[in-house]
């Protein structure tokens, strides 16, 4: 992904701002993962066009 923005113009605002903030956050990514998942089995015949 290229680069987008202008550096300088950046860190001259940071330098100009009466108070900079450098903040590590940790966010324990919790995902609900069900078991019971949703699935469909179909067999398809040509001859008769049905789907079972």
């Amino acid at each position: 992904m290229p680069m987008v923005g202008d550096k300088e113009a950046a860190e001259a605002a940071f330098a100009k701002a009466d108070r900079v903030v450098d903040l590590e956050l940790v966010n324990n990514r919790l995902v609900t993962n069900y078991l019971e998942t949703r699935g469909a089995i179909a067999r398809y015949d040509a001859e008769t066009g049905a789907i079972t």
